[in-house]
């Protein structure tokens, strides 16, 4: 018995002999970090991004309620506000993504203002009146916007169509978010 508490005494202290110290440990983790720009928390807050926002893609294309909208934006805006503030000044998100990230979450946000006001019978919007026109236009541009007129700026838009259109917007300027993380990730 005292044999094998000897062996196992001296087994011990050559194991421990060979593992690394917590200053390798840390310098590892460190360059790990420096060579994909990322730390493991912010990487896990972008991916859970990653997934709300590509839920919202999906649900873009297979079709939703205003409820469920409401919900998985919230989600999404949520997980990105997570991702924002997991940011050091080693580990960060690449600006060209934080970009479109931005202008995806403003297309998702109009498209929720202009269905709010199209179910709660605020009609279709149009300048002066309408709540956030002034982003619409410059999100969407004022020749593309679908005025009922025919003629850009003059009566009413199509509220439905507006909608599809930012939610293609949207999902156009996430994708473009993906991929630059999804780069930065590797």
């Amino acid at each position: 018995m005292k044999r094998f508490a000897l062996l196992s005494i001296v087994a011990l202290l050559i194991l421990s002999a060979c593992a690394p110290s917590a200053e390798a440990v840390q310098t590892a983790i460190a360059e790990t970090e420096a060579a994909t720009g990322m730390s493991d928390v912010l990487a896990n807050r972008l991916n859970r991004l990653l997934e709300a926002g590509a839920t919202l893609n999906a649900m873009t294309m297979q079709g939703f309620t205003f409820e469920e909208f409401e919900r998985q934006l919230a989600v999404a805006k949520g997980d990105y506000s997570l991702a924002l503030s997991a940011q050091s000044s080693s580990s960060s998100i690449p600006p060209q993504a934080v970009t479109e990230l931005n202008a995806a979450f403003t297309g998702w946000d109009l498209t929720r203002s202009v269905w709010s006001a199209q179910l709660n019978g605020g009609g279709a919007p149009q300048a002066p009146d309408a709540v956030r026109y002034p982003e619409l236009v410059e999100y969407v541009g004022l020749d593309k916007l679908p005025f009922t007129s025919g003629v850009p700026g003059e009566g009413p838009v199509d509220p439905d169509q507006v909608i599809r259109m930012l939610l293609y917007l949207a999902m156009e300027h996430f994708g473009l978010a993906q991929d630059v993380l999804l780069a930065a990730m590797r």
